[in-house]
């Protein structure tokens, strides 16, 4: 117990046939791994003999307050107990017990009303009220958590080791109150595996000063499973850091993680594009963001290998959204779209699916070397608007050297058909002089072709899916 004049230290000592009494019982106090006391526990009774496990003798002693006067410290007691009465043979033998304590100037405030809600395969959704503490320290496990506390003095930083085989998943300042109906702040996004079932502890931090207590979100969040052999990236990344930077590779059916982003452009941006009544599958977790906001000539490409090359027929699916400074204007230098991709390093483009190139905002299809096939009766037209968020699905059938091309937008009242033989496309494109590679992988890419007054401000990408039938994507 801490008292004006000092801390005070009780404990219990005992030997199957007494203690000896005098100096068998010393202390050493540490700050900060250096020693800054030593002394003699006294021990009531003090009679030789005393402090037997049927009656252990009691120990105490008294540290002064200036060995303790330093704040945000880091505190060891050592006490060694040496049996020197000789009723036995190794005697002289000693033990030692150390204890630990800090001192602290003020403990954090502890967060209140963390909540935590799986979304998808691989993320969770949390929030916390942070108060008046400076940070918040998120501990997480697939284990029920047992660390109730932070070791004052230890600086704890997002991806460190935690306590009690726990990792720091989030440190940093988000917090997300509800008022009134109102809410203002941030939610915090954080990746875990696959169909996990996850704990979180959350902990006030001033620096390296933390809450003695925790808020943690009422009981476990399990996320979901893929389906065996899907083939699809949510793009369930942390978000607002680029996509270069981001953690290991999430998704399911790929070699790799994405690559090719050369100018670290592309930015993981919270929540999906909108699928609306479409009865596109749910999109979960992030989106892929590029916000060039440009009048100059400038383009990005991002590519990821499939963990099984297809030579058979291929479905593509993702969602997609752009936005133009004026989207009455011709859109004729801009394009936006996947592109399925061949050979080793997965650089060589097959075919395109998106809004093409030389066309104003047509939807269409382009194989390098061939041509295009672009509809003109009607053509469907991708705006380049705020919410204006496209579904497309193309396909490429080998055995007949056909590509076909469906586009949806989520703002239309008829969801997609189900069954493939409902679902006319918006474009056809066959060709029997067709000499497409082995599908090795995918490329997503956007750009403008030439200086425009009418900028390129943003594009969006989300819920890319690869299969080999209508239902797999």
């Amino acid at each position: 117990s801490i008292n004006p004049g000092g801390l005070t230290v009780t404990g219990l000592v005992a030997d199957a046939n007494g203690v000896y009494a005098g100096t068998s019982n010393v202390w050493t106090l540490f700050s900060n791994s250096f020693q800054v006391a030593t002394g003699t526990m006294s021990m009531t009774p003090n009679t030789n003999g005393a402090g037997t496990f049927e009656s252990p003798a009691a120990l105490s002693a008294n540290i002064a307050f200036n060995h303790l006067d330093t704040t945000n410290g880091t505190f060891t007691f050592r006490i060694v107990s040496t049996d020197y009465d000789t009723d036995r043979p190794g005697d002289f033998l000693s033990v030692t017990n150390e204890y630990t304590f800090y001192i602290t100037d003020q403990e954090a405030p502890t967060p209140s009303n963390v909540t935590a809600v799986a979304d998808g395969m691989e993320m969770v959704v949390l929030t916390w009220e942070r108060g008046l503490a400076q940070e918040v320290v998120v501990l997480w496990s697939t284990n029920p958590i047992a660390a109730n506390s932070l070791v004052p003095g230890q600086t704890y930083k997002q991806n460190d080791d935690g306590p009690a085989g726990t990792k720091v998943i989030y440190r940093g300042t988000n917090t997300y109150v509800v008022s009134g109906g109102v809410t203002n702040g941030t939610h915090t996004e954080v990746v875990v595996p696959e169909g996990s079932v996850n704990y979180f502890r959350v902990f006030g931090a001033n620096g390296t000063v933390y809450s003695s207590d925790y808020g943690e979100p009422t009981g476990s969040v399990a996320t979901l499973e893929y389906e065996d052999g899907e083939i699809v990236d949510q793009f369930a990344y942390t978000n607002s850091v680029m996509l270069v930077n981001n953690g290991p590779a999430t998704g399911q059916g790929w070699d790799g993680g994405w690559f090719g982003d050369s100018n670290s452009v592309l930015m993981i941006d919270d929540t999906n594009l909108l699928h609306g009544v479409t009865m596109y599958p749910d999109p979960y977790a992030n989106k892929l963001q590029w916000t060039p906001n440009s009048q100059m000539a400038t383009n990005v490409e991002v590519t990821r290998k499939l963990a099984v090359q297809r030579s058979g027929r291929t479905f593509i699916a993702f969602m997609m959204n752009y936005k133009v400074s004026c989207n009455d204007d011709q859109l004729n230098n801009k394009y936006v779209g996947l592109s399925l991709m061949s050979g080793s390093a997965a650089d060589e483009e097959e075919i395109f699916f998106g809004k093409v190139h030389g066309h104003d905002k047509d939807a269409g299809i382009t194989v390098p070397g061939t041509g295009e096939y672009v509809p003109h009766t009607p053509n469907y037209a991708l705006e380049g608007m705020h919410f204006r968020d496209y579904m497309i699905v193309g396909e490429w059938d080998p055995a007949i050297k056909t590509i076909r091309m469906w586009a949806f937008y989520q703002g239309d009242t008829t969801p997609i058909p189900q069954e493939y033989t409902n679902a006319p496309p918006i474009a056809t494109f066959s060709n029997s002089t067709f000499n497409i590679g082995t599908i090795t992988g995918i490329r997503l890419a956007a750009g403008m072709t030439a200086d425009d007054t009418n900028s390129l401000d943003h594009v969006y990408f989300d819920e890319v899916r690869v299969g080999g039938t209508w239902d797999e994507v």
